[in-house]
């Protein structure tokens, strides 16, 4: 997958994410019995999830905001999701890189090639 594919399936997850905090609030607000586990996974969640939006509208890279993958559980969704994010984004920066040198380097020839002449 390339780096919007991966920002896409971050962004699912989010989503995936609100839907379940919000079925467990509701599931509260009537009186029904939820699963401490699950409620304390979420309630963590929410809190980083929070704190990552938070430092993306302050300017934050993503890397930055939501940093390391491990921090969310390596083998869990989120960690996952930036791991393989972040992988797509390296590289797409190697691939930038690369671009740069080949036009450097074709630049520089033409150059060449033009004062020969």
């Amino acid at each position: 997958m390339n780096a919007v594919e991966e920002i896409t399936r971050l962004t699912d997850l989010i989503f995936i994410h609100k839907k379940a905090l919000l079925t467990v609030l509701e599931k509260i607000g009537d009186g029904e019995a939820v699963d401490p586990a699950i409620a304390i996974a979420l309630q963590s969640d929410t809190n980083g999830l929070l704190q990552a939006l938070s430092a993306l509208v302050r300017g934050k890279t993503i890397p930055q905001a939501f940093g390391a993958p491990g921090a969310w559980g390596y083998g869990m969704s989120f960690g996952d999701a930036l791991q393989s994010l972040y992988s797509a984004m390296a590289t797409m920066k190697a691939e930038n890189e690369k671009d740069h040198k080949a036009e450097a380097w074709a630049r520089r020839v033409e150059g060449e090639n033009y004062d020969s002449n």
